[in-house]
């Protein structure tokens, strides 16, 4: 029988890999769309910001190996999805937006060697109050548009999917209540996603 800690271990890992994986089906649909139009550009632009601040938290505050692992590696598949919508889209009105991003990034590396408790606590609410609202635009302009085209289903599924094991793990081992809420937050997303799938998917689907 494994023990609690090993469990926790196994369960850290299939959930953060989930996370990572479910970029994946949206990358490849970019590639084959050449183009990134069915993703909000403010979604995108809050995925980028989340897993930036989320890369100084993990190591900043020194949490377990998935984390260090699989949050850079999303930083570093989002980054290619960001890169598909500039070269696909030729969209360069965010550009700055990001630029701004990669500036506080690049001031963050030295005070995170001279402070690594504070700028890890600042970095990771930062990525707390970015991973709550970031997906909002999405909803938004499948509500608008009436279309789910270019927006792939594997994703939401996947990161829902996380979220609800997520929240149960967090339930499990006794988490503070943010945690919980906050996967319970994705999985009413979730919820959300598939809503608008079913509604608009007559009108494109992947």
């Amino acid at each position: 029988m494994i023990s609690a800690e090993t469990f926790f271990d196994i369960t850290t890992w299939a959930i953060k890999i989930l996370f990572w994986a479910g970029l994946l089906p949206q990358l490849l649909l970019n590639r084959r769309q050449h183009s990134t139009r069915g993703m909000s550009g403010l979604m995108l632009w809050g995925y980028f910001n989340g897993y930036l601040m989320a890369t100084f938290y993990v190591f900043c505050l020194n949490l377990p190996i998935a984390y260090k692992f699989m949050v850079p590696v999303s930083l570093l598949t989002v980054s290619v999805m960001v890169a598909q919508r500039f070269i696909y889209d030729k969209d360069f009105g965010q550009l700055w937006y990001y630029a701004g991003s990669l500036i506080i990034g690049f001031i963050g590396i030295p005070l995170a060697f001279s402070n690594a408790a504070l700028v890890g606590n600042l970095f990771g609410w930062a990525s707390v109050f970015i991973w709550a609202f970031y997906q909002l635009p999405q909803i938004f302009k499948i509500y608008f548009e009436k279309r789910v085209v270019g927006f792939s289903f594997l994703l939401v599924s996947a990161i829902g999917i996380a979220n609800l094991t997520e929240t149960g793990i967090a339930v499990w081992f006794g988490f503070p209540t943010q945690s919980v809420l906050s996967g319970l937050r994705g999985g009413l997303i979730y919820a959300v996603f598939c809503t608008q799938f079913m509604l608009y998917r007559k009108n494109g689907y992947n």
